[in-house]
């Protein structure tokens, strides 16, 4: 748990840079990936009506 200081607010948690790197790294998969499937649904809703 993080801890508060005497007035109760809670103190501001430093981000690891990690995180930021993760981030990047799924939003560079999951863009492509997503735009795929999207075209992928759009290309198949013919087949079926």
């Amino acid at each position: 748990m993080s801890e508060q200081n005497q007035s109760g607010a809670s103190t501001q948690e430093s981000v690891d840079p990690a995180t930021g790197k993760l981030v990047v790294s799924w939003a560079v998969v999951l863009v492509p990936l997503a735009y795929g499937v999207f075209n992928t649904i759009m290309d198949s809703i013919p087949l079926f009506t």
